[in-house]
């Protein structure tokens, strides 16, 4: 004989919070390669490695510097078409 089961409490969200975690890192870390990537082409300055987590860990330790102004500006603009 099956037996129901009732939920009474809430639904565990923690899933669902994690996912949404990872996809927010995965747009953080693409926005700033695709920053460095414009500003690496408009300076004509050494172009980003191709993995974007490489970028990401280079920047973070200091192995290679932000590219300046015009990266700052692109991910300024990234973040306004985001928000809009």
């Amino acid at each position: 004989m099956s037996v129901t089961r009732r939920s009474r409490g809430p639904s565990d969200i923690t899933p669902y919070l994690a996912l949404a975690g990872l996809g927010l890192l995965l747009l953080v870390v693409a926005g700033v390669w695709v920053a460095v990537a414009v500003a690496a082409a408009l300076g004509h300055a050494p172009a980003p490695p191709a993995n974007p987590f490489t970028l990401a860990i280079q920047l973070a330790v200091g192995q290679r510097a932000w590219p300046g102004p015009t990266a700052t500006v692109v991910a300024a603009a990234e973040l306004l078409v985001a928000a809009a």
